[in-house]
């Protein structure tokens, strides 16, 4: 008898949702849209030289990422000093509203706030860009991490981002020479 309920109430569930159009809640809906707008905002304002690629997520059901979207920013060209890269990449990233960063991706690395510390983040991300941006075999570094809240329209809002930077170099295909690049993944970070 308890299985017939339990495949009753299933069945019940099931017509109700059929019957009422399940889909999004309004928050799933609000956070994409706000996530949209966030990711768009910062792909358009991109330092030089930067191509986005498409953007991604906001799908429901959430396919593990909830509401959130990315994009992906590359920069490739004959030769980046990963000092200045560095120097350019935070300077803009502060100005779409990062104050954290970290380096590495898997949970153990501190996460430091920029106030106070601007030289320990150039120092940082330069160790995380430099090496792979001068190795002589096709490679991607590690990750060098940022977190902010986006700042829009010159207005901090409460959407959370995270851009994740890494560099390395491709074979070119038919040439001996290397292809270095810098990315920046981007993607808003609501739970």
């Amino acid at each position: 008898m308890g299985r017939f309920k339990v495949g009753i109430v299933a069945l019940s569930a099931t017509s109700l949702c059929a019957l009422t159009a399940c889909g999004p809640s309004a928050d799933f809906t609000d956070k994409t849209s706000n996530a949209s707008a966030m990711v768009q905002g910062i792909a358009a304002s991109a330092p030089p030289d930067y191509e986005a690629s498409s953007i991604e997520g906001g799908k429901w059901p959430n396919e593990g990422r909830g509401p959130n979207v990315w994009t992906n920013l590359k920069l490739q060209a004959k030769n980046i000093d990963a000092s200045n890269e560095c120097r350019r990449l935070i300077a803009w990233a502060r100005t779409r509203g990062a104050i954290t960063f970290t380096d590495g991706n898997d949970g153990s690395n501190p996460v430091i706030d920029f106030a106070g510390n601007e030289d320990k983040a150039q120092r940082t991300c330069q160790r995380m860009l430099a090496e792979p941006l001068r190795a002589t075999a096709p490679i991607g570094g590690s990750l060098f991490i940022l977190f902010g809240k986006y700042i829009r329209n010159g207005t901090q809002t409460d959407w959370p981002f995270q851009l994740d930077i890494n560099a390395g170099v491709d074979a070119i295909q038919g040439s001996t020479a290397l292809q270095p690049w810098v990315n920046v993944f981007v993607v808003s970070n609501f739970p």
